[in-house]
């Protein structure tokens, strides 16, 4: 296991572009990432991820 970060950018700047970090936090579980935790309002996100080959977490944040 290996403790990794997202650094997201335009989240929760100014009004626009809200994002509660309670339903930030459940969409990265929901992609598998265990110990999820979030650092104020910024969008920063550390998690853990198992050691085995996965899709880059950067891209399954993605908005499409």
């Amino acid at each position: 296991m290996a403790r990794q970060v997202a650094l997201l950018r335009g989240i929760n700047v100014g009004r626009a572009k809200r994002v509660a970090m309670a339903d930030l936090r459940t969409l990265v579980e929901s992609l598998g990432y265990r110990e999820v935790s979030t650092l104020l309002n910024s969008g920063n996100v550390v998690f853990t991820v198992r050691l085995h080959p996965r899709p880059r977490p950067g891209r399954a944040l993605k908005k499409p």
